[in-house]
């Protein structure tokens, strides 16, 4: 079945993910690969992947989310567009059109600014973007945009945290902690807020 687990081997490492997860894109590379291992008559070995291992995992976290996964600087982001060109995952709204995507929103300079820790990201467009499990306790989001992104167990808390006109329409932000953060007039209209904190933070005029 689909939550079944499966072996690949990936220029000479071993990783694991699902059978659903593998072909979530069936016009995928990595579906069709597969679709052939099934057949073989070596069926119960590896799935072998003619790739690049170094950053397969990212690939991997693509499959199962379905979201943009978090890159450490530019050239990951790069490795990753061409990866997914390579696997085809490029149809539209598919992985090389996020990162293409990505590079539109946020130029290089903003891009090494968000993964390094930047703290000022005032006006800044993180929509779709996967900004789980990132610290930004501190930052300046005021009307920053993080519609449909995905900010579960993101640290968004502190009264020095300026979400002020911020928004995070149909965001998933299950599990982010809001507390005592300056949301004032933000907009979270749509979005998941199972399990969020927002002990003591300044909503006022805010859109839940």
């Amino acid at each position: 079945g689909p939550d079944a687990f499966v072996e690949l081997r990936v220029g000479g490492r071993m990783f694991e993910t699902t059978i659903g997860d593998l072909t979530r894109f069936p016009h995928s590379v990595l579906a069709t690969l597969w679709q052939q291992h099934r057949m073989s008559k070596d069926h119960t070995g590896p799935v072998r992947v003619n790739g690049d291992p170094s950053l397969f995992h990212l690939i991997l976290n693509y499959l199962r989310r379905g979201k943009l996964p978090i890159v450490t600087d530019v050239s990951q982001l790069q490795w990753l567009e061409a990866e997914a060109e390579e696997y085809k995952l490029d149809g539209e709204g598919e992985l090389a059109d996020l990162c293409r995507d990505a590079y539109k929103r946020l130029d290089t300079v903003k891009v090494m600014q968000l993964l390094n820790g930047q703290r000022n990201l005032s006006g800044m467009d993180m929509r779709r973007l996967d900004l789980s499990d990132i610290d930004f306790r501190g930052a300046s989001m005021y009307r920053a945009r993080a519609d449909d992104a995905t900010l579960s167990d993101a640290m968004l808390s502190g009264a020095d945290t300026n979400l002020r006109h911020a928004s995070f329409c149909r965001a998933d932000a299950a599990r982010a902690h809001f507390g005592e953060a300056q949301l004032q007039e933000a907009k979270l209209g749509g979005a998941k807020l199972a399990e969020a904190s927002f002990v003591q933070a300044e909503a006022s005029k805010a859109d839940f």
